[in-house]
């Protein structure tokens, strides 16, 4: 049995309470020994699910929001997603490497070959005909299959125990997941396309008009790369981020970005009246709670999903206007009623897809591909750190401490 270097999360019921209660005094806990999360020296590689698939050895791996909310217990345990989680899993959907083993079904690949892979695993990868309506639509990620077929229970690479994950020496990637990345592009430009392409993404499915005023909560990387989206797209609407730290400000005005919002900037009026200046209406409080604005946003992106930032999106989006939620991980109470009370279309938009906007019907990494070499996406200043995956925890540090770190984006090499 070949064995490999990976980090493996085992998400057990008895270890949630505790690890709970411990990292309110101690936010480390998460990545100790008692941890759900381990770096294995032994853990078995994967093998080939069936002729249609490939084996790939990641160069970088990247970590994303979601990752680090399962690893810290920031969902409750009976969140959605984690219905659809095998464990235990290797972690890490995001990634670019080489195929080192091709299934004899895989046409168009070889070994050495470097490719991005797409880790929603829906009917097809699942060996499911005829493919469910969401998946015959391109929306792999919201396949209605994802505890049927030939693999077990996971939504995505970096969740199912059977495929493994980028957080490791060997992963498996059925057919029809495999992205040939263009010679022009490095690794790390590479490894950024599924971050651009969940913003893309959601871009394509609610793309502003030029009249339009959009605002975008959240200034990670995902924030940054709907702005880049929304300008690569073409459209001239007005775009003002809510962001946490000047760094930000910059990448996002470097991005096509017309005003960014930092939390210094509300010091005399607040947030709701720094934004009732900004879309030109008024602002009204009731006795308790936050208040709301009569007008506002035509369109709000919300690339965090926390209650704070939907109940904000909620009340920050004018009356008839959208609220486009792409961040997951929400707490279990918010007030929807502004979405009675303002007519409020809500849009939920789940990582990448085979795109109904784009004429070829070409699945977002290759129109990512594209955007990146003709230069309407751009990736500098987005990957600012990468470290040994047998260093991992630094990663963790790195990424709590953005204000101290001006970490945008970090990553595993492999």
């Amino acid at each position: 049995m070949c064995v490999m270097k990976a980090i493996v999360n085992s998400i057990s019921p008895g270890r949630y309470l505790p690890l709970k209660i411990l990292g309110r005094v101690w936010p480390g806990v998460y990545y100790s020994g008692a941890a759900a999360l381990k770096y294995k020296t032994d853990w078995p590689e994967p093998k080939l699910p069936s002729a249609e698939w490939a084996k790939v050895r990641p160069t970088l791996a990247g970590i994303c929001g979601s990752d680090v909310a399962l690893i810290e217990l920031a969902n409750p345990p009976d969140s959605f997603a984690k219905a659809f989680i095998s464990s235990p899993f290797v972690m890490g959907h995001e990634s670019v490497g080489r195929i080192t083993e091709v299934g004899e079904q895989v046409e168009g690949f070889r070994v050495g070959d470097r490719v991005n892979v797409e880790p929603g695993l829906g009917c097809a990868a699942r060996g499911i005909q005829p493919a469910c309506p969401m998946c015959r639509e391109g929306l792999l990620a919201s396949c209605h299959n994802l505890a049927a077929g030939r693999l077990p229970p996971g939504m995505a690479i970096g969740f199912n125990s059977a495929t493994s994950g980028a957080w490791s020496e060997a992963f498996v990637g059925h057919r029809s997941q495999l992205f040939k990345v263009p010679e022009a592009l490095t690794d790390e430009q590479a490894l950024l396309v599924d971050p651009l392409a969940c913003a893309l993404h959601a871009v394509l499915r609610r793309k502003p008009r030029d009249e339009e005023r959009v605002l975008i909560l959240g200034s990670g990387i995902i924030g940054l790369a709907l702005v880049n989206a929304i300008r690569a797209v073409g459209s001239k609407a007005r775009i003002i981020m809510l962001g946490r730290h000047e760094f930000q400000r910059d990448l996002a005005l470097a991005r096509g970005a017309d005003t960014v919002a930092l939390p210094g900037d509300f010091s005399l009026t607040g947030m709701y009246g720094y934004f009732a200046k900004q879309f030109q209406c008024r602002m009204f409080r009731g006795f308790v709670g936050k208040p709301i604005l009569l007008g506002g946003a035509d369109v709000v992106y919300d690339a965090v999903g926390s209650r704070d930032t939907t109940e904000d999106a909620l009340r920050l989006a004018r009356s008839g206007g959208t609220v486009v939620i792409i961040g997951m991980g929400h707490a279990r109470w918010v007030d929807w009623d502004p979405v009675t009370w303002k007519h409020l279309t809500i849009m939920g938009v789940n990582g990448r897809a085979f795109e109904a906007a784009d004429p070829a019907r070409r699945h977002t990494y290759q129109i990512v591909h594209e955007m990146l070499l003709d230069g309407r996406l751009k990736t500098d200043g987005l990957l600012t750190h990468t470290i040994p995956l047998a260093d991992y925890r630094s990663a963790f540090q790195v990424l709590a401490n953005k204000g101290r770190t001006g970490c945008v984006k970090a990553a595993l090499r492999i």
